[in-house]
């Protein structure tokens, strides 16, 4: 009363025996391939994923190569005597197969089958995204060299070897031996086999997808064409399709896209709900950098037409802009059903009295930043206050937002809502009152004008230079390979704005030996490419003869590369001398003029450094 799979596998029979015996007694037809179909069956397939201690996991590697997703699918949830299912109680190796058969693409695993956000247009899924097995190395070679062995296993066990040898002790001493050699390389390549398992890590994705090919189209594209950074925007890992089959004869295949994007570790929205109730203050550092990744998608020449709370999420250490596929240029028409935190000027006859408010709609406007400021100031609302800002409360008798109270928002109705705000931080107070104000050309025209606010000045209490400050954090450069995997994004990242033609200054000092003694003069640093970061330090000398080194770093090419300039003065004679260091890398080169003391008086002293890109930092003395 066994089954012949048991007896076969105890006797450690070769893999190939193993995998007939399971076919002949399989719970499905792996032959239909358009719809499961059921059969009557012995639990042979259970017994191999829970009593094979991973000896025979080859074999479910072949049959689960011959199935489809959904077949897969139905065979994790079969049911042994017991009532346990396939996927739990197997052995570590046959469960990782079964789940990268589970996997969309081998490579996809959703944390829940239900969509997250469903439309007729696309499906959001949340998930992880794995190594595909033919790209994760040390599996393919465990697998190659487990095929390797499973040929050999066959060659030496053959069916006809064991018609004529029912008795596995009747095979010759030779053949025994090279069994035992077999079998401990088998255990060898299982126990590396559930280290690399061990070693797996994924990381977090958004699903998203659609049977409409120019919503993909402008997934892609959008960033391509705008030059968006994945520092600021959730970069997209791969794509996808695949076709799905209908089993009615009178509907067509379906051709679906798979877009898989890189996941957040939570959303400010998430964040904002914990800290609540942990009675926690969001830090302004942590706005601050939300504010810079509004401000990278605002300079690309992008309005996002949808900012919250619920569309900037936390990577790592840093914040980015979600939701960018459906993001308008600047003038294109906005859609009225795209967006949560419409501000008033899109609110079309609010002041018409209307009892069932009929009347009141959302209206299209051309796309401008402050259209985003405006969510980006109920934001700030909502960050400062701790709780949501009232006109965009659903109430418990009312289905939708009040659209009326948002057209009729004024001065007045402006002031009243910051009073609370007002006694605790005056500073917090205007800020919000120039980012909610209803005429929108009375708004911050743009999200650097707002970083440029007092407001960002009062993190953790420290009164900093708020224009030097933001400036580097507005050029800082960051490069890195793109780890996208289509075509289509096979691009280099811009990473910077390109913004308008400006001088970005800052003043630090320098010693100039003076009839004997040292005095101070000013040295004033002008660039005209505002993307370059600077960054200067001073020594000074502790005696006349003394040298005084400033560096500065430049950004080139992703790295940081140290150029100095040290000015030696020598008493008393009073002359001025430049040295010039240059640090060893391929990039540019740097000539310095020099115009010496004439009678005793300092004149203009030059130092121009060209960069790689053409790019000119003029340093005057």
């Amino acid at each position: 009363n066994m089954l012949p799979i048991k007896i076969a596998m105890q006797y450690r029979r070769s893999h190939r025996l193993v995998y007939h015996l399971l076919l002949r007694d399989f719970p499905i037809d792996i032959g239909e391939r358009t719809k499961t179909h059921y059969l009557s069956h012995h639990q042979s397939w259970n017994y191999v994923l829970s009593e094979s201690d991973d000896q025979y996991y080859p074999v479910v590697v072949k049959i689960l190569e011959q199935c489809t997703q959904p077949q897969v699918v139905d065979l994790s949830k079969v049911k042994d005597a017991f009532g346990n299912i396939a996927v739990e109680a197997a052995t570590p190796i046959c469960r990782q197969e079964l789940r990268i058969g589970l996997r969309l693409f081998k490579s996809i695993e959703l944390s829940d089958p239900k969509p997250a956000y469903s439309s007729p247009s696309s499906q959001i899924y949340y998930g992880m995204k794995y190594e595909s097995p033919g790209k994760n190395r040390s599996l393919k070679q465990i697998d190659e060299t487990s095929a390797l062995f499973d040929a050999r296993i066959n060659e030496t066990l053959s069916l006809e070897y064991m018609a004529s040898n029912d008795d596995f002790t009747t095979a010759t001493g030779a053949t025994k031996s090279q069994n035992i050699k077999l079998r401990k390389w088998l255990q060898k390549i299982i126990e590396e086999k559930k280290r690399a398992i061990e070693r797996e890590k994924g990381i977090q994705i958004v699903v998203k997808i659609t049977p409409r090919k120019h919503i993909m189209e402008r997934e892609l594209m959008i960033r391509k064409k705008h030059n968006i950074s994945r520092y600021y925007v959730p970069s997209i890992l791969s794509v996808h399709h695949a076709i799905q089959y209908h089993t009615q004869d009178d509907e067509t295949d379906q051709l679906n896209y798979c877009i898989a994007i890189e996941g957040a570790d939570t959303t400010l929205e998430n964040l904002l709900i914990d800290m609540s109730e942990n009675k926690e203050r969001f830090p302004l550092k942590e706005l601050k950098k939300a504010a810079m990744a509004l401000l990278h998608v605002h300079e690309h020449g992008l309005i996002h037409g949808d900012f919250g709370s619920h569309n900037i999420g936390k990577f790592h250490n840093r914040w980015k802009i979600l939701g960018i596929g459906g993001a308008f240029t600047k003038g294109q028409a906005t859609d009225p059903n795209r967006g949560y935190y419409h501000p008033p000027e899109s609110i079309s006859n609010a002041f018409k009295r209307s009892l069932l408010n009929k009347k009141v709609s959302i209206i299209s406007l051309p796309a401008d930043t402050t259209y985003d400021v405006w969510a980006f100031g109920v934001m700030t609302y909502e960050i400062i206050t701790g709780g949501p800002f009232f006109l965009y409360i659903k109430h418990e008798h009312k289905k939708k937002i009040d659209l009326r109270q948002i057209g009729k928002w004024s001065i007045k109705s402006l002031k009243k809502a910051l009073e609370d705000v007002r006694k605790k931080n005056n500073i917090a107070a205007d800020f919000m009152f120039h980012a909610l104000h209803p005429d929108p050309k009375k708004r911050f025209a743009s999200m650097r004008e707002a970083l440029l606010h007092p407001f960002f000045d009062l993190d953790n209490n420290a009164h900093i230079n708020a224009k030097s400050e933001v400036s580097q954090m507005l050029n800082q450069v960051e490069t890195d390979e793109d780890d996208c995997s289509h075509p289509l994004l096979d691009d280099k990242d811009h990473l910077t704005s390109r913004m308008s033609q400006e001088k970005l200054c800052s003043g630090v000092q320098r010693d100039e030996v003076k009839g004997g003694r040292l005095v101070k003069c000013q040295m004033e640093v002008q660039t005209k490419y505002p993307t370059q970061q600077l960054r200067t330090t001073q020594k000074t000398p502790d005696h006349q003869d003394g040298d005084m080194k400033i560096q500065r770093d430049e950004e080139e090419e992703g790295r940081l590369v140290e150029c100095q300039m040290e000015v030696q003065v020598k008493c008393p004679t009073q002359q001025l001398r430049t040295i010039q260091k240059t640090p060893d890398h391929q990039d540019g080169d740097m000539k310095i003029q020099r115009d010496e003391e004439e009678e005793g008086r300092l004149v203009e002293c030059q130092m121009e450094v060209q960069l790689k890109r053409h790019q000119t930092i003029k340093m005057m003395i």
